[in-house]
C-alpha cells in the first residue's frame, strides 16, 4: 500500500521534526510514523522518509532562489 496524495503532501510540506511558530509538526510527523509501524506499512514508511527528504530539498531550493533573487535585486 502506498502514501495517499494527502499523506504524501502533509509529509512534504512538513518535512522537519521540531515544534515552530505555535504549529505542532512534530506530533503529526510522530504519529503518522508510529501509525506505520503499528499496522506494518513498510513501504509508507519508507514512502515517508522520501517525502520528507523531497520536503527538505523543496525547501533548501526555494532558499536559494530567494538568496539569488535577494541578492541580484540589493546589487
Amino acid at each position: 500500500m502506498s502514501l495517499t496524495n494527502e499523506e504524501f503532501l502533509k509529509l512534504f510540506f512538513f518535512p522537519v521534526l521540531n515544534k515552530s511558530f505555535g504549529f505542532d509538526n512534530h506530533q503529526l510527523n510522530k504519529e503518522e510514523d508510529d501509525r506505520f509501524i503499528k499496522y506494518g506499512f513498510d513501504k509508507k514508511l519508507k514512502e515517508a522518509k522520501s517525502a520528507r527528504l523531497y520536503g527538505r530539498i523543496f525547501y533548501f531550493g526555494i532558499s536559494i532562489l530567494i538568496a539569488v533573487i535577494v541578492n541580484y535585486y540589493s546589487s
